[in-house]
């Protein structure tokens, strides 16, 4: 069952470093099937550059960058090539199908209903 969790550091990085992570278990093995970046000012520059760069390469399947600021979420996915590519961007009144699982939705309604 997937759930979300405080994202646990992937190797060489610190905790704290992604802001949400949602996290498949398999057979006693778990690993991260999606990270969310909550876009901010201060660090907008490195979740779009720099932690997109490390969770490709650590082969994450899915990576979200939300801009609370513009109510978007644009969703990136892993392709054959192990490269993200834009699967789609999503606005406040949409609902997200989360890829890594089939049963899984997201209504950004009540993502953003505080915003």
């Amino acid at each position: 069952i997937p759930h979300f969790i405080e994202c646990n550091p992937l190797p060489g990085l610190t905790p704290g470093w992604s802001d949400l992570c949602l996290i498949a278990e398999a057979s006693q093995v778990s690993y991260d099937a999606l990270i969310a970046e909550i876009l901010s000012p201060s660090t907008g520059s490195k979740d779009v550059k720099d932690k997109k760069a490390v969770y490709e390469f650590a082969e994450v399947p899915e990576y979200w960058i939300v801009h609370p600021n513009d109510q978007t979420v644009i969703v990136y996915i892993l392709n054959e090539q192990k490269k993200y590519v834009i699967d789609n961007v999503y606005t406040s009144t949409d609902i997200i199908k989360v890829s890594v699982f089939d049963d899984l939705e997201i209504d950004l309604t009540d993502v953003f209903e505080d915003y």
